[in-house]
């Protein structure tokens, strides 16, 4: 890389030291669906030319086993990408593991594969009877049913569970698209956080009196995810210290309300909007406190910060929330309210009132989407990929 610009290779090097403190998990799931697609024939009181034309509409799908003797695979399937979530973000197609936790998950999923094998040939063993059931249950469709029955072994086939560990190595290059996606892993950190918080506020605190010691599980989650994958971005780190500022202050027993439940929702809101978390973790590089940047009610905490930073204090990212429950405001699930401070404050109550501003939020960003959404080259001749191996994990 010698050749390449001063600017040009420190974000190389940047990309390549990321990449190299990460573990990409893969996983690898197939559960059979129970279903075939329907056709004509499956409808002998119609005649053909009652169904509509093929390229008007398709027949759909007629389930040809009970949906119930395959729940077990979709929950299995579900708490593996769980699991994997929880320390690591989207990535390729898989998951970016921080390689401290990959041997840890790598246990988990071991467990989960071990399961999901057990329910498969459990299935297997009664799959002539779950059958046998499910066309017994639907009379006068018995020969649709038995003439889209599969194999035995063949849908075998299609219930399966692995995954694939691999690394990234610095070899040559980097590609533009390997690059840009390796890059996007900061973004797409935020994206997955403000999601988890946003539904922490929808389920948990909007329009609720007071929040549970239960509440704060998802919190430490994230910020247990945050800490993992703090070598993403050095943001990372004051993020997690305006959570423990919060966690902090939370009584450690009992119902949370009045003081604590507004502190608890400010830094909820605030992780609900990836921009907004961006904002106030800059706020906190540039020398503000997390009390500052959060605005929260401690006079004697936060006047001094203020007094010494009155710019810092005035910059966007500082949300007031010390109204939020000063009066009654009519939440819905899926919105939240975005207090927004104003440049003056009001002269008195009912001007503060209308001060505030309540705002519908915005629709919650989904972490699965890789946050570059250009098209990525092929790998060749870029980093090199190095197969930590399937299934178990040896770290």
């Amino acid at each position: 890389m010698g050749w390449l610009r001063p600017k040009r290779r420190m974000i190389m090097s940047n990309t390549i030291q990321v990449a190299e403190q990460v573990v990409c998990i893969n996983i690898d799931c197939s559960i059979w669906s129970g279903r075939k697609k329907l056709t004509p024939a499956d409808f002998k009181n119609l005649e053909s030319d009652s169904l509509p034309p093929s390229d008007l509409a398709s027949l759909g799908s007629k389930k040809i086993c009970n949906p119930d003797a395959l729940r077990d695979f979709d929950t299995l399937k579900k708490e593996a990408h769980r699991e994997a979530a929880k320390v690591g973000i989207r990535f390729l197609g898989g998951y970016a593991v921080p390689s401290s936790k990959a041997a840890a998950l790598g246990v988990l999923l071991d467990d989960v594969r071990e399961r999901f094998n057990a329910a498969r040939d459990t299935f297997v063993a009664e799959y002539d009877d779950e059958i046998e059931a499910w066309i017994s249950k639907h009379p006068g469709w018995e020969n649709s049913i038995r003439a889209a029955i599969p194999t035995v072994s063949h849908v075998e086939g299609r219930i399966s569970f692995d995954y694939q560990a691999f690394e990234i190595k610095a070899d040559g290059i980097a590609s533009a698209g390997l690059e840009r996606a390796v890059g996007g892993l900061a973004d797409q950190l935020y994206l997955e956080v403000s999601k988890e918080a946003f539904n922490l506020y929808d389920v948990s605190i909007c329009g609720k009196p007071h929040a549970t010691q239960r509440t704060l599980r998802p919190l430490h989650s994230i910020r247990n995810k945050l800490e993992g994958l703090s070598f993403i971005d050095p943001k990372v780190t004051h993020v997690i210290s305006m959570i423990d500022h919060v966690l902090m202050a939370m009584p450690t027993s009992g119902k949370i309300e009045g003081a604590s439940l507004s502190m608890l929702t400010g830094i909820v809101l605030t992780l609900s909007d990836a921009e907004r978390i961006k904002a106030c973790a800059e706020g906190m590089m540039n020398g503000a406190s997390a009390a500052t940047v959060l605005n929260l009610s401690d006079d004697d905490e936060v006047t001094d910060d203020v007094q010494q930073g009155a710019d810092t204090a005035a910059s966007p990212a500082i949300i007031d929330f010390g109204n939020l429950f000063a009066a009654p405001v009519t939440q819905t699930a899926g919105q939240h309210p975005m207090l927004i401070q104003q440049n003056s404050a009001p002269a008195d109550a009912a001007q503060q009132a209308d001060a505030t501003v309540v705002a519908a939020a915005p629709t919650a960003p989904d972490p699965l989407n890789i946050v570059s959404q250009e098209p990525v080259p092929p790998m060749a001749n870029t980093f090199g990929i190095g197969i930590v191996g399937t299934g178990s994990l040896a770290f």
